[in-house]
């Protein structure tokens, strides 16, 4: 799928739209479900706040995203954090946690020895 989206033919505006639209529906799934067990959609009024929070998610990564070079390492960084979202993606499904601002300072805070410590084989 990523070979059909970095095409040539395809201008960097129309790849950072199609990128923006699958990290906002396929890559953010834990958050649509807390989002969906807080707030039910029963209405038409909550039906347009979900709407207008996944039009917002999209907006935003898109502006974002067309801040960076994309010729020249837009495509590297874009694959890079496409690997590290699932890899989030994944541990926040497996786990049912939810990756806030202090996990993510602990992994960057915790070294070698500690991590040894703590990886086992299942």
């Amino acid at each position: 799928m990523l070979a059909f989206i970095f095409k040539k033919e395809h201008p960097p505006e129309r790849v950072i739209f199609i990128i923006s639209i699958l990290w906002a529906s396929i890559y953010n799934v834990p958050l649509w479900k807390k989002l969906l067990t807080i707030t039910p959609v029963t209405d038409m009024y909550s039906f347009i706040v979900m709407l207008g929070l996944f039009l917002f998610l999209i907006a935003f990564l898109s502006l974002t995203l067309l801040l960076l070079p994309f010729r020249y390492i837009g495509r590297m960084l874009i694959s890079v954090v496409f690997l590290l979202s699932s890899l989030a993606v994944y541990f926040m499904n497996n786990y049912g946690i939810l990756i806030d601002v202090g996990m993510v300072q602990n992994v960057f805070e915790t070294d070698f020895a500690e991590v040894a410590d703590l990886l086992t084989f299942k």
